[in-house]
């Protein structure tokens, strides 16, 4: 089918329109240089076509339509953050897991966690008035077990880079392509994570090829990509098909629709041309 812009379409219309006049015009000048040499004709006037105002009613088949879409990261900055650190809390646990050789059956494992003897005490909450002896007594546990949390920096390397990569996501000039800096950016925070937990050297003997950081990466990507959406989308242009017997043959009422146009005649003519004294220096050819 063919296929063409509306406005391509209606404009070569009536750029047609002004073809015709300006060869009617070079007609009429052809004319009025003869009429001008000869002794009766010159006393004539030059006759000029002239269309005062014209309407136009074009039929055109709908064909399709071009669209502009504007796509963007849409994610709370704060839930992009907890899906990471939950993502690399999640990879930590996992390493640390694995370095243990923890399987589905603990009481098999090489170096179990767990001892079946050991019964699992009620969590206690902690809060501000509990007292820490009555935390120890709940728990069963030495008092050796309990310390006291040292205090988060004021803006760890994490943040920062998770910071940074929020805003690139933010500032991505084509959001629908997030991979590399995903790819780069995880990579990053990864390898930040394992240094600050000192699971570096555990994570490159359990996982020489880097398959943790490649399943997670892919984890990573898949939620950027799911929170990337439409944010509006627009059309840039309508496609017409400019063929009359398809329009004849091809149509209903809902895929035809007529412009309706007015032409109207508008220009300046200039009669006569006169000097600084008010005296004609060359009379032009009136047409009728």
């Amino acid at each position: 089918m063919s296929q063409i812009t509306l406005s391509d379409y209606v404009g070569f219309i009536f750029g047609e329109i002004v073809k015709a006049r300006a060869l009617a015009d070079a007609e009429s000048k052809r004319i009025a240089l003869l009429y001008k040499d000869d002794e009766v004709l010159k006393n004539f006037s030059v006759p000029r076509f002239k269309i005062p105002e014209m309407e136009l009613s074009i039929p055109v088949l709908i064909s399709g339509a071009r669209y502009k879409t504007t796509i963007k990261f849409n994610l709370a900055e704060a839930k992009f953050y907890d899906f990471l650190v939950n993502k690399l809390n999640t990879a930590v646990t996992t390493i640390q897991i694995a370095d243990k050789g923890i399987t589905k059956n603990f009481e098999t494992a090489a170096d179990p966690v767990f001892v079946a003897a050991t019964p699992i005490a009620k969590p206690v909450l902690l809060t501000a008035t509990t007292p820490v002896k009555a935390v120890k007594a709940a728990a069963k546990i030495p008092a050796t077990a309990i310390v006291s949390a040292p205090a988060p920096a004021t803006l760890p390397p994490v943040e920062v880079l998770m910071t940074e990569f929020y805003k690139q996501l933010i500032e991505n000039a084509d959001p629908s392509v997030p991979d590399n800096i995903v790819q780069i950016r995880w990579a990053q925070l990864f390898n930040r994570k394992m240094q600050d937990t000192r699971l570096l050297d555990t994570y490159r003997r359990l996982y020489p090829a880097g398959q943790l950081y490649t399943d997670t990466y892919n984890d990573v990507l898949a939620f950027v990509k799911a929170n990337t959406v439409v944010e509006k989308s627009q059309i840039e242009n309508i496609l017409v098909n400019p063929e009359t017997q398809t329009v004849k043959d091809g149509s209903n009422a809902d895929s035809v629709f007529t412009i309706r146009a007015k032409i109207v005649e508008d220009g300046l003519f200039i009669k006569e041309i006169k000097d600084s004294n008010g005296k004609v220096t060359e009379q032009i050819v009136e047409f009728d």
